[in-house]
């Protein structure tokens, strides 16, 4: 999903919103991954392999996205919280036959322990599923700031050959018995 793109915000939303709670779970998950997705790839170097993202790459599940874009400081320690408690919820309903609603165990115990919720933020009481809707909107709208706040670095320079040619001289210099020197013998 483009954040920059109101309608597709719109529609992703209007899908969140039409889902059941098993749909919405698993939707709310996946606009949030795919944000996720996007502000990891805008705060990285234009040349990362894209293979990076996919299914079996370090970054192709939502908890290593999630993970890695708070370790680099894109996401505040709440938000990263939350974060968590979504893809546990999206879990809880992808890998249970039995699980139908949000106000069931073990998924309404992750609701109620979202801190950017409807019935958190108004202190009003609200149905399971409205505060995982609102955690998954309020989500969307702190990722979609982050996304517009990336900078992509810039990539490291490589080593001049003449720089590298004196390396490898200065290894061939050495005596045999410095080539095969394995570190300090701790006794």
């Amino acid at each position: 999903m483009d954040p920059t793109d109101k309608e597709a915000r719109d529609a992703a939303l209007d899908e969140l919103l039409s889902q059941s709670d098993r749909g919405c779970a698993i939707v709310g998950a996946s606009i949030i991954e795919s944000l996720l997705e996007r502000l990891l790839r805008d705060s990285m170097i234009q040349e990362v392999n894209p293979d990076i993202f996919t299914a079996y790459g370090p970054l192709g599940s939502l908890r290593a996205k999630i993970d890695l874009a708070h370790a680099l400081g894109l996401l505040d320690a709440t938000s990263t919280k939350d974060l968590h408690r979504i893809r546990k919820i999206r879990n809880a309903f992808a890998h249970s036959l039995t699980l139908s609603s949000l106000g069931d165990s073990p998924a309404c115990e992750h609701v109620r322990e979202i801190l950017f919720s409807r019935s958190i933020i108004t202190k009003l009481p609200t149905s399971a599923r409205v505060d995982f809707q609102s955690a998954v909107a309020v989500q969307m709208g702190f990722l979609q700031a982050a996304i517009g706040r990336a900078q992509r670095p810039e990539v490291a320079p490589a080593l001049p050959l003449d720089c590298v040619a004196s390396i490898v001289d200065a290894a061939a210099d050495l005596s045999p018995d410095a080539r095969n020197y394995a570190g300090p013998t701790v006794t």
